[in-house]
């Protein structure tokens, strides 16, 4: 079996959503938390102290989550755990929560045609083979997988991926929920 080069790339926005996993506009009103008060001036010019950017972190263990970092090859066939972790040092808990989307994988870091393998909600585009994102907690999600390579004469996919990271309501995560795997497997049978 061909060895395969795994390469990564993040990038970061951050949103509000409501229950549905609508976009909530900037003039909504302020969002009360335990230790911060925002103004709706705030959240229209959002200043860049009380935003600093976050630290997150992306890696790919080899055959379990907790595994060993994968590095250098890896065969097709071997599963892969990619894992997505941010920190926003003391707001992490209280303001924010995260969700991965947009993901593409290509042959290598410029290529003009990549494939989309997860949408815009994090859901993935191929459910019969790849599952929907898992979050572990707030700012930490992973997505089991098995390597894969997109053509047979290239060694090497580039994942590119979307972080999202949301302010909570009322201390509650709103991410949008995916179709269950198995509705998918079940319309297959």
């Amino acid at each position: 079996m061909p060895n395969l080069r795994i390469f990564d790339s993040l990038i970061f926005s951050l949103f509000l959503l409501d229950v549905q996993g609508r976009v909530v506009p900037r003039e909504s009103e302020p969002e009360l938390h335990s230790d911060h008060i925002f103004k709706p001036e705030e959240i229209i010019d959002l200043p860049v102290g009380r935003f600093p950017d976050p630290d997150c972190r992306y890696t790919v263990h080899l055959n379990k989550k907790n595994g060993p970092i994968a590095q250098g090859e890896v065969r097709i066939g071997d599963p892969l755990y990619h894992e997505w972790t941010c920190s926003y040092g003391q707001l992490a808990s209280s303001m924010y929560c995260m969700i991965v989307n947009n993901c593409t994988v290509a042959e290598n870091r410029k290529a003009a045609y990549r494939v989309p393998i997860l949408d815009e909600f994090g859901c993935s585009l191929f459910p019969s083979i790849l599952p929907h994102v898992h979050y572990g907690d707030d700012l930490e999600a992973y997505l089991p997988v098995h390597a894969f390579s997109l053509d047979i004469d290239k060694a090497a996919v580039f994942f590119e991926c979307n972080i999202k990271l949301l302010l909570k309501l009322n201390g509650i995560c709103r991410r949008p929920t995916c179709v269950p795997i198995e509705q998918f497997q079940n319309e297959n049978r």
